[in-house]
């Protein structure tokens, strides 16, 4: 397809993709940091702060392809300029008023008659020049990298297609575990987790179901969230550590783990290429 908004969306994904390479790395080094700041800090304030990166991180890559599609306006690459623009002088430095904004090693004269003509043609030269430099290596490298866009997108999706199909069979074999698990036949674990439910503020309805097909106890869903229990744990723990065990999977369901991770797993399918 050759459509502009079609090959504007391939090139901004291109950008987006290369970018967050970086700017992953940037947020995997200030996190190790502030980890290694709040040492000492309690295990939900050091779960807080990796979640906001995370979120951060997001909205980022987001932003980054909405500029990035926007601000081209479907034929140029944000952020550059053609090195065949003109460029207007209004927005250059208005030297002889007297503006800070100069070149370096640049005086203006206390008296604006003796600043010449021939001085403010030659900061004009030297701020196109600038200018110019600048876009020339920016045009340089999109010159060499957005022919490449099309396979870059291309491969990114046959990859993020790969890991979707493998996350939703996940999903659909998780839900079958929750279709096929039972009830406790004691009444009494219920009461209990409606016990433990209040002690934690927890006011969202929680299923327990007992199921053969996990190993350890998992939480499942957000809006309607199941602990599915092995039976083994019924018959093999006393009361105190099942009931520590519940209370550990409800703290889950408080903290909306669920939640952050779909949000991982989905950074994790869009952006599996890299290496962090």
């Amino acid at each position: 397809m050759n459509h502009p908004l079609f090959q504007s969306l391939i090139e901004a994904t291109g950008w987006t993709l290369l970018h967050f390479i970086w700017q992953a790395a940037i947020a995997v080094v200030i996190l190790w940091v502030l980890l290694k700041v709040f040492t000492n800090k309690t295990a939900q304030t050091r779960y807080l702060i990796s979640c906001l990166s995370l979120f951060l991180l997001t909205i980022t890559s987001f932003s980054t392809l909405i500029i990035y599609f926007n601000s081209a306006d479907h034929s140029q690459q944000p952020f550059s300029l053609s090195m065949n623009a003109e460029i207007d002088d209004s927005e250059l430095p208005n030297i002889a008023n007297g503006d800070s904004a100069l070149l370096p090693n640049t005086k203006v004269p206390d008296n604006k008659a003796d600043f010449t003509d021939q001085e403010l043609e030659v900061s004009t030269q030297s701020s196109h020049l600038i200018v110019q430099q600048n876009s020339s290596v920016y045009n340089l490298i999109s010159e060499y990298l957005e022919p490449w866009f099309s396979w870059i997108v291309s491969f990114w999706l046959f990859g993020v297609s790969l890991l979707s199909i493998r996350l939703l069979n996940s999903w659909r074999i998780i839900r079958n575990m929750v279709h096929s698990g039972n009830p406790p036949e004691d009444s009494v674990w219920n009461s209990r987790l409606d016990a433990l439910k209040k002690r934690l503020n927890i006011s969202k309805p929680v299923q327990l179901l007992i199921s053969s097909s996990v190993a350890v106890p998992i939480v499942i869903c957000w809006l309607k969230p199941v602990i599915l229990v092995p039976g083994s744990l019924l018959t093999g723990m006393n009361s105190d550590q099942l009931e520590a065990i519940l209370a550990h999977e409800l703290a889950h369901i408080k903290r909306h783990d669920y939640l952050v991770n779909i949000l991982q797993n989905m950074m994790e399918i869009l952006f599996f290429y890299h290496p962090g």
